[in-house]
């Protein structure tokens, strides 16, 4: 490789890059926490030796994701963007996943309006394994606004991922592209949202709300398939539980709420091992152990999750708080919405 293909000419940024890049993989590879961590310092300590190294500062943006620091990686991105970048796409792409993640209403719609310029900077490149990225990414946002706007309208959306998603399963062009796995386990984890928030609002019980949640689970199970180590997926796998156990024990049948509950909690206990720098799992298992009865547990990782970042909203906090001080795990279950 030439000198003038290098991205930096700083050798000191170029080494730190470089391992940065390779403790990322191994992040990717097997959820390691710490392996995150390492990335991150790398890619800041390249950053450092050149400031205008925008790859290194990129890397620093989708490590901020993976660790939850959505502020940090918009405000990254959004400079990343205003320059002459050639993976222009791939910022687009991350900072429309920062925003999703912040979970509040006017992220969402700017989500979707940044992977609109992400899909046109695809298309522009004509790169197919990005434009299909993007639009994997769309099915995303939408099943995840379908199940948490307030507005009237939001079953809409549920709609509008679960068509989209299921064009693109139907596409059979992404099994040629080299982003093939990454596709599919966003758009079948995506599905898996879309299936199971559609279930969430039938009728309790029901056949219909039986069919979509046993879509959502198969969704679940594919995703997984093309990645055994997806946190986010497993989580869903647990929240669908949590939503069977709260409807169980509104319905009189604490015992197989109960049982709904610990698979749950297994569940989340899984993705807490994979990576623990997720204010949302310690929030969840927290949430979990209350409604079991373990107090002592509850407030442990209640605690432990305020140190960390994420968007666990604080009325969430303040209820968790009020169960755990009062132990009564109704407080959780009647003002739960997954």
């Amino acid at each position: 490789m030439g000198s003038q293909a290098l991205p930096t000419q700083n050798p000191d940024a170029l080494m730190h890059f470089v391992q940065g890049r390779n403790a990322l993989n191994t992040y990717f590879g097997t959820g390691r926490a710490d392996a995150l961590e390492t990335a991150k310092g790398e890619f800041v300590a390249a950053e450092n030796f050149d400031p205008s190294f925008a790859l290194a500062s990129f890397y620093v943006a989708v490590a901020d994701n993976e660790l939850r620091d959505a502020d940090s990686a918009i405000n990254r991105l959004e400079a990343l963007t205003r320059r002459h970048i050639e993976f222009l796409p791939q910022a687009y792409l991350q900072l429309a996943y920062a925003h999703t993640k912040k979970y509040q209403e006017h992220h969402y719609f700017e989500a979707l309006r940044v992977l609109d310029e992400a899909g046109k900077q695809a298309h522009l490149r004509k790169n197919d394994g990005l434009i299909a990225l993007v639009e994997a990414s769309r099915v995303f946002l939408l099943s995840v606004m379908g199940g948490r706007l307030e507005q009237p309208d939001h079953l809409s959306y549920l709609e509008k991922a679960i068509e989209l998603g299921q064009r693109l399963v139907r596409d059979r062009t992404i099994l040629k592209l080299a982003e093939r796995q990454q596709i599919l386990f966003e758009v079948h984890n995506a599905l898996g949202i879309a299936f199971m928030r559609k279930g969430q609002f039938q009728e309790p019980f029901s056949k219909q709300q039986s069919a979509f949640w046993v879509k959502a689970r198969e969704h679940y199970r594919t995703a997984l398939e093309f990645n055994p180590i997806g946190a986010r997926t497993l989580q869903n796998q647990g929240t669908l539980l949590i939503l069977e156990g709260d409807q169980l024990h509104k319905n009189g049948k604490p015992e197989e709420a109960r049982h709904c509950y610990a698979q749950a909690l297994s569940t989340y206990q899984i993705s807490f091992q994979l990576n623990s720098r997720d204010q949302f799992v310690h929030y969840r298992i927290a949430e979990l152990f209350a409604r079991l009865g373990d107090w002592d547990q509850a407030e442990r990782f209640r605690s432990s999750g305020l140190k960390e970042n994420g968007s666990v909203k604080p009325v969430k906090w303040d209820l968790l708080c009020r169960s755990i001080k009062m132990q009564d795990p109704s407080i959780l279950i009647q003002n739960s919405r997954g």
